[in-house]
């Protein structure tokens, strides 16, 4: 009976399943010790606690219910993390009775939330793909009807305007006149509609939203009704973009020229703010192509009639309006999400009927470039974002500096656990982490472990002015990509950054090579 007993505990104790044994009111009488790797607590921490209380209590109900049943049972549900996170678990249960006629229950749950999420994002690529799908044919339509529209559209104009020069007659003069208003018009329609279908080329560079939006405001004012008010919030601190500026330009003339429609039969008041924002790592997973980081985020708000539910659903199809026939063409919102999409953006939206509408979008933001001077090109980087971590100032000051001439997006800490606490709340911010050796309150070897528990593949590296007993081969078995020793030179720096970022996209050896 003892070596019975030994077995079963040998095999609860190691089993990747999470053992619990509860009472019928779900009070816990014993917990299996890889509780802290399912869930993050220990053993005793939940010893006498109520099963149900870190339930999701969208979930809690139907579990009840499953545990009330006599016999066996199965279950899924969230249950929370101690870190604040909820995790998927699958659960078989049982009732029995001790040999003391006591009844107890006994759980037995598998961490199931990896396989959860994979169904999720595989869901919703699935969506994805067929929306890109139906869009990316629908552009090959379209960008094709809108080069032979173009061919016909210079023969017209171009007739158009040789006939408007011959002509003595007022009348006829005037008549080709709206002809050719007529045709600049269409040929705007044809822009659009490349690019919607991105056959349209833009280059890209370093551009101020707020400087855009400013020259948009400029050219619309003057044909803005006396009871529109206009309201501008633009904030300097956003940096720039990489963007092509013309179709910025488009973008905001078309959700104004928007705005201004919802609001044409009323008083109204149109807002165009632009603003420095943080987008997290929640925010990036609902929008399809949008990274962690920081963004400039411009928003343009209306008091106009709103929209119904169903309306929002479908205002980036390309071609749905609400306009009377003659008012839009259908494709000023889907040219919007198009040009947004292609710049590596996301777009918010928010309405209601009688309650306006506003639109929030979202680019990557990019920093005011830093001269590089003579900086060898292969030691720059290409924006990628940077966690730099030393309780020295001037050493901060100094690397952070160095950084942003060589083309990073540095985020700098004196303050260990405060660097780790940030990183707790924006894991996916960075693409590489430099940090101190030695620290008062929190080793760079401890903050090195706890970030690449949750990030295992970020390349970090080590800073020190003496090693002590440290060796590169110690630091590479804590996942740590090498060590940089104090005083560090500019060149320095840089070459172990793009070192450490090469090396995190070099592709894995295949066995036997």
């Amino acid at each position: 009976m003892r070596q019975d007993s030994e077995r079963f505990r040998l095999l609860v104790e190691n089993s990747l399943d999470l053992v619990v044994e509860v009472t019928p009111e779900g009070r816990i009488l014993y917990v299996s010790p890889n509780v802290r790797c399912v869930l993050g607590y220990l053993p005793g921490e939940l010893l006498g606690a109520d099963a149900y209380a870190q339930v999701h209590p969208d979930d809690l109900s139907p579990v009840r219910e499953r545990f009330a049943e006599p016999g066996s049972h199965r279950a899924t549900c969230r249950y929370r993390h101690k870190d604040g996170s909820w995790r998927w678990l699958e659960t078989t249960g049982r009732r029995y009775r001790t040999g003391a006629g006591e009844e107890r229950g006994v759980l037995i749950a598998r961490d199931r939330t990896q396989l959860k999420e994979a169904d999720a994002e595989r869901e919703r690529l699935e969506a994805d793909l067929y929306k890109a799908e139906k869009l990316t044919a629908l552009g090959t339509l379209a960008g094709g009807i809108a080069h032979d529209f173009n061919n016909v559209l210079t023969a017209i104009i171009a007739y158009t305007n040789l006939a408007r020069a011959d002509t003595q007659e007022p009348r006829v003069f005037d008549s080709l006149s709206q002809v050719l208003k007529a045709a600049d018009r269409a040929k705007n329609l044809v822009q659009q509609i490349l690019t919607f279908s991105s056959q349209q080329k833009n280059k890209r560079q370093a551009v101020k939203l707020s400087a855009i939006a400013h020259e948009v405001l400029k050219l619309l004012r003057p044909t803005l009704p006396a009871t529109i008010e206009v309201v501008t919030d633009m904030r300097d601190e956003t940096g720039t973009v990489l963007a092509d500026p013309t179709q910025m330009h488009q973008v905001i003339v078309n959700l104004c020229t928007n705005a201004l429609h919802a609001m044409r039969h009323q008083p109204g008041r149109l807002e165009v703010r632009v603003a420095a924002v943080y987008v997290d790592e929640v925010l990036a997973q609902s929008h399809p192509g949008l990274r962690p980081g920081p963004h400039a985020r411009l928003s343009v708000i209306d008091t106009g009639h709103g929209m119904d539910a169903e309306t929002r659903k479908r205002i980036f199809e390309p071609l749905f309006t609400t306009k009377r026939p003659g008012e839009g063409t259908g494709l000023g919102l889907a040219v919007v999400q198009r040009i947004v999409a292609d710049h590596g953006g996301a777009i918010q939206m928010s309405s209601r009927p009688g309650g306006g509408s506003t639109f929030h979008l979202l680019f990557p933001w990019r920093a005011d470039p830093s001269p590089t001077g003579g900086l060898d090109p292969l030691l720059c980087g290409a924006g990628e974002r940077v966690l730099f971590v030393d309780d020295e100032t001037s050493v901060c000051d100094t690397a952070g500096k160095i950084l942003q001439a060589g083309n990073y997006v540095v985020t700098t800490h004196t303050d260990p656990r405060c660097a780790l606490d940030f990183f707790h709340a924006h894991p996916g911010a960075f693409d590489l982490v430099i940090t101190d050796l030695a620290m008062p309150g929190l080793t760079g070897v401890d903050l090195a472990t706890e970030i690449l528990k949750l990030r295992p593949q970020l390349p970090v590296l080590l800073t020190s002015g003496a090693l002590g007993s440290w060796t590169l081969e110690e630091a590479r078995k804590l996942g740590i990509r090498g060590i940089l020793g104090k005083p560090f030179t500019l060149t320095g720096l840089l070459g172990a950054a793009q070192h450490a970022l090469r090396e995190s996209v070099r592709p894995s050896a295949e066995p036997g090579s």
